[in-house]
């Protein structure tokens, strides 16, 4: 959530409690952003990282924001640097076309849930946060060049514990996957927790394995394996394309 542009072609972010983040940002410094408006615009900007840094600007600025200056975790070790190549992709969801896509993952995930599964990943408290529809949720996978690339997941539903289905009209861009290809989704959802709200980031990582093509446009998700919740600071229908359905197995 610390995530800000310093200027046109930087953005900045604190590291704290990033532990895992940090170890993959130094085994590999090509990253992708995605940003979600209120009123459901969006862009995704690719980067590549630079590096953290303990002092300085950057660092400083970070310290003096108000999420972090009143956090209850003190403040955070180093600021990330990430340098912007591109904004790859922009868009503008609508509210109608959300609750259609929604409702088509919906009555799709409740026919796979039918049939039952074996076992899965998911617990009953992670399918709950998934099932929500005031959550932000979003899948990321390698696009052709290995490059990461992050889209808006909204309609993401949970299909018992083993399966989550992505529904609608906005898949155009996962085409290219094919079975094997790696692919993760997360959810954010706000949670009451005394007098404070934090944001609760649940984080389940999936490959995409066989699977057979669905009714409308739909990509079936197998988790296989979930992160722990993160806890932050406190938050301030036209032409589809059919995709073929597919289940996930992670490593």
């Amino acid at each position: 959530l610390s995530l800000e542009a310093a200027d046109e072609h930087t953005i900045i972010f604190g590291e704290m409690m990033i532990w895992k983040t940090r170890r993959n940002l130094e085994a590999d410094a090509r990253v992708s952003i995605l940003v979600l408006s209120a009123d459901l615009r969006g862009w995704t900007v690719r980067g590549r990282f630079v590096e953290f840094q303990r002092g300085g600007a950057y660092f400083d600025h970070i310290m003096e924001s108000e999420s972090i200056r009143y956090n209850a975790y003190s403040g955070i070790r180093s600021a990330g640097v990430i340098q912007v190549l591109d904004v790859a992709r922009t868009f503008k969801l609508s509210q109608a076309g959300l609750l259609i896509d929604t409702a088509r993952s919906r009555w799709l995930a409740r026919r796979l849930s039918r049939n039952g599964s074996e076992g899965g990943a998911m617990p009953l408290q992670v399918r709950e946060k998934f099932s929500r529809l005031k959550a932000a949720k979003v899948a990321a996978y390698l696009d052709a060049s290995g490059h990461p690339d992050c889209l808006p997941a909204l309609p993401l539903a949970p299909a018992g514990p083993a399966r989550l289905v992505w529904g609608g009209h906005a898949l155009e861009d996962l085409t290219d996957l094919t079975p094997g290809s790696p692919l993760a989704a997360a959810v954010e959802v706000q949670e009451r927790c005394d007098d404070e709200e934090p944001i609760l980031s649940v984080h389940p990582a999936d490959r995409l394995l066989d699977g057979d093509l669905m009714a409308g446009a739909a990509v079936v998700v197998r988790d296989d394996k979930v992160s722990e919740p993160l806890l932050s600071e406190r938050a301030a229908g036209g032409n589809q394309q059919v995709v073929q359905g597919a289940t996930v197995h992670v490593d």
